[in-house]
């Protein structure tokens, strides 16, 4: 079956290509092969990965939400992010692509597909790689399920706000509806967004709040965030903040996160010293979790942390790299379930990508979750070739 989604998919491209007075494609595909050697295990072996992802959109209209010189009233869809993956054992991990299609007019649109019935604008430091930035978690922020509904958006700036009606489980369901309600105020340098959203019959009968500013004062960012659900009488809260500056090449950033729930104040502070050096890649990033004390599994409620570092220089046809974590974390993931008190484990990952052939990248990897708590990993090589457009 999904062989023949597979073609579906890739017939209904080339028809789209032939007939679309105007269509954007976006085609990538990898295909990877690695060959390992577990040092702890004295195990080897070779594994296949094969990758593909398409993205498209058809249009008639020159933008997709509407602008006041567009006089005309068209039809927009988008195809975003299909993709399928095969890995060494045949089997198959496809993702369905996501799906936004509008109704255009002048200062608005009618999206009738890839509603969004969620509010999330507290950006949480637990939920994001150590390496990677704060983003929005979703954890506090209510949302609803729906099978139907659409949103109605309209655009006077500096404001614009997006009204949206939805049914839990589609036609010949009784009544179990949901609305939501999204603004923004964008003044340069000041950017205000708010929005609320309630079930009304609704298997999730809360009410979720959030908000966020956000103020861009070059060199300096800054932003404040609240995501808030409201259940009877109960209310959860998250709230978030946070500033970066970027000065001569160097971006230092901090974000602080509370969330109610879990009783957990986390802090992140990034610095990024890449761009001082050409080709240079050059981080390091520091968490405090548990700033308030015991917080999910951990009991023993002492603050918790981690330090992470990256380092990699791109030298034309070689890029050395090199990423060490140390903190505690749970050996093998970065998902912040506490090892125990004495236990933390340094993951290190050591490599260089070779470019010698074009679209072809070879690479030497040697990666370890855990060099210092028992049971400690000795790690694994990795020799791995991968194509990709």
């Amino acid at each position: 079956m999904k062989k023949v989604t597979l073609l579906i998919v890739f017939l209904m491209l080339i028809a789209l290509t032939t007939y679309a007075a105007d269509i954007a494609v976006s085609v990538s595909g990898e295909s990877k092969l690695t060959f390992a050697v577990n040092l702890d295990t004295n195990t080897t072996g070779f594994l296949n990965e094969n990758s593909s992802k398409i993205s498209f959109a058809i249009v008639s209209g020159s933008s997709e939400k509407g602008k006041p010189e567009d006089g005309d009233v068209y039809g927009w869809i988008k195809v975003s992010d299909w993709a399928v993956k095969v890995d060494g054992y045949l089997t198959w991990a496809g993702k369905n692509g996501d799906v936004s299609a509008k109704i255009i007019f002048p200062n608005g649109y009618v999206q009738i597909s890839g509603t969004d019935a969620s509010i999330g604008y507290a950006s949480i430091v637990q939920d994001d790689d150590a390496n990677g930035t704060a983003g929005d978690s979703g954890v506090l922020s209510d949302s609803l399920a729906n099978s139907g509904g659409f949103v109605l958006g309209l655009s006077f700036a500096p404001i614009s706000i997006a009204v949206g009606v939805f049914s839990e489980a589609g036609i010949d369901v009784d009544n179990n509806y949901g609305a939501s309600l999204k603004a923004t105020v964008d003044i340069a340098p000041i950017k205000i967004e708010a929005g609320v959203l309630m079930g009304i019959n609704h298997s999730n009968t809360g009410i979720g709040l959030g908000g966020k500013i956000t103020a861009n004062i070059a060199p300096l960012s800054i932003y404040a965030a609240l995501d808030m659900t409201v259940d009877g009488s109960v209310t959860v809260l998250e709230v978030a903040g946070g500033a970066s500056v970027a000065v001569a090449g160097i971006t230092l950033s901090a974000d602080v996160s509370y969330n109610e729930s879990l009783d957990g104040l986390d802090a992140r502070i990034k610095i990024d010293a890449g761009g001082m050096v050409p080709n240079l890649g050059l981080s390091l990033t520091v968490e405090l979790f548990n700033m308030l004390g015991a917080i999910g599994a951990d009991t023993d409620a002492d603050m918790e942390y981690s330090v992470a570092a990256s380092l990699s220089y791109n030298a034309g046809q070689f890029k050395p790299y090199a990423n060490i974590r140390y903190g505690t974390f749970t050996v093998s993931t970065d998902t912040y379930t506490y090892a125990a008190a004495g236990s933390e484990p340094f993951k290190l990952n050591l490599g260089v990508e070779a470019y010698l052939i074009p679209n072809v990248t070879f690479i030497l990897d040697y990666n370890s979750d855990n060099l210092t708590a028992a049971p400690i990993s000795n790690g694994k090589i990795s020799f791995i070739t991968k194509i990709a457009l």
